[in-house]
């Protein structure tokens, strides 16, 4: 998970040449696939227990949408559309405690800003979400749901 997805997307938007963003791209993709993959059958990473990794893993797919899929250039897929990594995601966000530690206008603002290498004006887009679209209920009648 970290190479591939938590650095992968580090990978993908500090690369200095197209072959090495290629191969970043082409791994992180692999991970995102797995992991939606084992999403589809589990709650979380280890099963039915919230662990650290989710944790980490949880604060990548959380800045996903705003941050990663445009700045970073990991623009396959938005999270979004990747149905058992946007449950996933959601369903964290839901654990008391969790929604507090998410300012999404703050940390998109700051990735862009302070990234001149990769956004040499500092401009930050107006789209994408400014605030968390987690809130949506749509398909979480349960806290949970295995695909089939």
């Amino acid at each position: 998970m970290y190479p591939k997805i938590n650095d992968g997307v580090y990978r993908c938007g500090f690369s200095t040449t197209q072959e090495a963003y290629e191969l970043a791209y082409q791994s992180h993709w692999e991970g995102m696939d797995e992991i939606e993959e084992l999403l589809g059958k589990q709650r979380f990473l280890c099963g039915g227990t919230f662990t650290m990794s989710d944790i980490r893993l949880w604060v990548t797919l959380s800045r996903y949408d705003t941050v990663y899929h445009s700045h970073f250039k990991t623009n396959r897929s938005k999270l979004e559309t990747m149905p058992n990594l946007y449950r996933y995601t959601r369903d964290i966000y839901r654990i008391p405690g969790i929604a507090e530690t998410l300012n999404l206008p703050h940390i998109k603002k700051h990735y862009y800003w302070s990234q001149r290498m990769v956004n040499p004006t500092g401009i930050w887009p107006l789209g994408s979400p400014e605030r968390s679209y987690f809130e949506n209920d749509e398909g979480l009648d349960e806290p949970y749901h295995l695909t089939k």
